[in-house]
């Protein structure tokens, strides 16, 4: 409500975006291709929650929110298994 009372005020629209990083549960690398279940439906709840602010701020403001999703998840070195965390994803 603050950010929508600030964009108002400064006649701006708002974009949001969920952040799949620095928390506990991102911890290994993997978020919404994570192998553990419910890790990995924590961060599809934690982006639908997202993309439920992103219509708060459109619907508020009057104007399209992006709800920009980036998805972290990869390996540094090369992976063994390139196939299964893209299915799961």
């Amino acid at each position: 409500e603050n950010w929508v009372k600030w964009a108002k005020e400064n006649r701006l629209g708002l974009d949001f975006n969920p952040t799949l990083f620095s928390h506990p549960k991102a911890a290994d690398g993997l978020t919404l291709s994570h192998p553990n279940e419910e890790i990995r439906e924590f961060w599809i709840n934690h982006c639908i929650a997202s993309r439920k602010i992103g219509e708060y701020f459109g619907k508020e403001l009057g104007t399209p929110a992006l709800t920009n999703i980036w998805i972290p998840d990869g390996y540094k070195d090369i992976p063994s298994d390139r196939l299964t965390p893209r299915k799961r994803l």
